[in-house]
Order: C-alpha cells, then structure tokens, then sequence
C-alpha cells in the first residue's frame, strides 16, 4: 500500500498542482494561474514533469525488479496491464514533447498543457479503478475523492 500511495504523487502534485492549478483547472480563481507554474523562473517545468512520468513509470514496472507490472501478470490481468501501460505511454509522450518553459506555454498554446492533465487523468483513474480494486490496494485518502 506505501509504494501504491507513492504512485499518487502523479495525480496529487503533477496532476494537480503542476498543470490543474496553473490551467485554472484547480483552485485557481482566474481564467488562469501562471504564477503557479513549476519552475517559473527556471524555465524548468516541462522537463520536471517528464521527470516525474520516468519516475512513475520506474517504480511501476520496479526498474531491474518486481513491480506492479509483475502483479498484474501474476493475477492474469493483461489486459489492465496493456490498458495501464497504453496510457502511460500516451502520457509520455505528451509530456516529453513540452517545452522546458511551462509559463510560456500556458500564455501563448495550452493545449499541450491539457493534453498533459488530460493524459495523467486517464492514468490516475485507472489506478484509482480496476488497478486498485484487482490489487486490493487502498486509494490514498487525498487522492480518493479527486473527481476531476
């Protein structure tokens, strides 16, 4: 359950707090919220997310070692496992293409930036479904009640 919880960094600070917030997505009372952008000053914002989908997908696939991809075959789910790993390969993609100056984009073309969160959502809500429940994991609470 601790190594599950840890996926959740995904959706509670990439999800949201990376590109939900700045998107106006999230607790953001104007249109938008640049201010809130990852590496701001930087310019580095792109290149953190991406970081953080290669940590995901490390510590789902348990680099050299057992991982969650490892479960999933053990209980006979390859199907899941395809549907996982399809949508973590879409949301590398998505974020692997960004610019490294996140504000920038936000101001000019967002649309990379909701293909990003759109990307992670589809991700997040597989593991917060069938993955969890096939699993018998528990959903951190934070993460829980996340219907966005």
């Amino acid at each position: 359950d601790d190594v599950f919880a840890a996926l959740f960094y995904l959706e509670l600070v990439s999800k949201d707090r990376k590109l939900a917030r700045p998107l106006g997505l999230l607790d953001c009372l104007d249109p938008t919220c640049p201010e809130d952008v990852e590496g701001r000053w930087s310019r580095s914002g792109g290149e953190s997310l991406a970081a953080n989908v290669a940590g995901f997908r490390l510590l789902f696939s348990g680099g050299t070692g057992a991982g969650f991809d490892d479960l999933l075959e053990a209980i006979d789910q390859p199907g899941l496992l395809a549907e996982i790993e399809g949508a973590l390969d879409g949301l590398e993609a998505s974020t692997s293409t960004l610019p490294a100056d996140l504000q920038g984009t936000l101001e000019s073309d967002p649309d990379p930036l909701l293909a990003a969160h759109a990307a992670l959502k589809e991700l997040t809500d597989l593991l917060k479904g069938d993955f969890a429940v096939f699993l018998t994991l528990r959903v951190p609470q934070e993460a829980a009640g996340d219907n966005d």
